[in-house]
């Protein structure tokens, strides 16, 4: 799994934020995600809830001119927006089923369904051991 600095840059990136993160934010990935190469990944649920509810995470998903929320809501099909947020969070094409799954959740979810999409990459544990 990564570390806390790892996985606050991995956000970062996969978020489509560049520079470096503040010091407050590190403080906080860094109090929360204290293992340093742990041989397993067990993550707890304080670690669960902070992805969940965090204000960190939420506003590197904003929908802002250059973020990959902007980006990836401004393609014109589902299918563009699955294949093109899987691209920028786990660097890799969905499978079939991953991709119509995705399709169906953008369908019916079209104000926050990018977000939502990107929320739940970039908390999946590929994205945190792999990343």
């Amino acid at each position: 799994p990564l570390t806390a600095e790892q996985l606050l840059r991995s956000l970062r990136v996969a978020a489509g934020i560049s520079g470096s993160p503040d010091s407050q934010q590190e403080r906080t990935f860094v109090a929360l995600f204290p293992d340093i190469i742990p041989e397993t990944y067990n993550p707890t649920l304080q670690q669960a809830l902070f992805l969940t509810n965090s204000p960190i995470l939420d506003s590197y998903l904003a929908a802002s001119p250059g973020s990959a929320t902007y980006k990836i809501m401004n393609l014109v099909t589902h299918e563009s927006q699955v294949r093109q947020a899987f691209a920028a969070v786990l660097g890799r094409r969905p499978d079939p089923v991953e991709l119509e799954t995705c399709k169906s959740i953008l369908s019916q979810s079209p104000k926050n369904g990018v977000k939502n999409l990107l929320w739940a990459l970039m908390t999946c544990a590929e994205f945190k051991v792999n990343h």
